[in-house]
């Protein structure tokens, strides 16, 4: 299958477009500035913008895209374009894959779509209103709408992933948890919330899923489907680094994690235990962090 992968240079895009390559896809990269994640990889990296309707039809057309993975977003932190990019930016993907004659489009949406502080029940499943807090989930549910409308013209499929972590990403607790073990250094927590952590390799492994049609439309939330307090956390990265560091913890907060029943019925999607994912992590933050 020949597939599409915009933001195919991003955190999640680069591990997407790896493994469509193992499978034996032919795959092309839409990149916007940089693409160094992708330097290894024999991929077909298309400069271009999701806000250029005429560019990115014509790069469909020319390279008869059948299956589409969009990842392409700008960040909660990210300041501009962000409401253009991820919700009309998206519109302009759906419209261009669409009149290019692909057959499917994933979208990569996000859990920012629920009210995340304060859900109103647990575990949160696809059925679960969506309340969301930010920008960024705000413009994510506008592409989901966006999505929906286009559902007629090709297989859609909506991934709402669960915070993200894993090698080549600098943020995030599993992160800062384990740089601050590594240096010796003490690591606070002024809220104790339970949280839904999603190994990057899990995200992009249900991505692909879902571009090689194993999943069919639908929307799926993706992460670990169980909770883990960030206190525990910081202790188990401790643990498995053999230090022992000042933990020091503010109040309990309110829970967060989905509900991934629909996903493991649908395609068998298992996402790796924490500890499993933090013996490919870890070592990537001794080496790069």
């Amino acid at each position: 299958m020949r597939v599409l992968v915009t933001g195919a240079n991003g955190f999640i895009g680069a591990q997407v477009c790896r493994i469509l390559l193992e499978r034996g896809h032919e795959v092309v990269g839409l990149v916007h500035h940089r693409r160094e994640r992708l330097a290894k990889l024999r991929v077909r990296p298309e400069p271009g913008d999701v806000l250029d309707q005429e560019g990115l039809e014509a790069l469909c057309a020319a390279h008869r895209i059948e299956g589409v993975c969009h990842l392409a977003a700008q960040s909660p932190a990210a300041r501009g374009r962000q409401g253009q990019v991820n919700a009309r930016g998206t519109l302009g993907v759906l419209r261009a894959c669409g009149r290019a004659g692909a057959r499917r489009l994933v979208f990569a949406s996000s859990m920012s779509v629920y009210n995340f502080w304060m859900p109103r029940y647990l575990p949160v499943d696809e059925a679960h209103p969506l309340e969301p807090l930010q920008a960024y989930g705000r413009e994510k549910w506008a592409a989901e709408v966006y999505c929906r409308l286009h559902s007629r013209e090709l297989e859609v499929v909506i991934l709402r992933l669960s915070g993200v972590y894993g090698p080549g990403k600098r943020q995030g607790a599993v992160y800062r948890f384990g740089r601050a073990a590594l240096r010796g250094e003490p690591i606070a927590i002024p809220l104790d919330r339970a949280v839904d952590l999603l190994y990057v390799q899990d995200a992009a492994e249900a991505l692909v899923a879902a571009v090689e049609g194993q999943t069919g439309a639908g929307t799926f939330n993706i992460g670990a489907g169980q909770p883990i307090a960030l206190a525990e956390l910081a202790r188990r990265i401790c643990q498995w680094q053999g230090v022992a560091v000042p933990i020091t913890c503010g109040p309990a907060g309110n829970a967060f994690y989905l509900d991934i029943g629909q996903a493991q019925k649908r395609f068998g999607f298992s996402p790796r235990p924490l500890g499993a994912a933090l013996d490919h992590f870890l070592p990537w933050i001794e080496r790069e962090g």
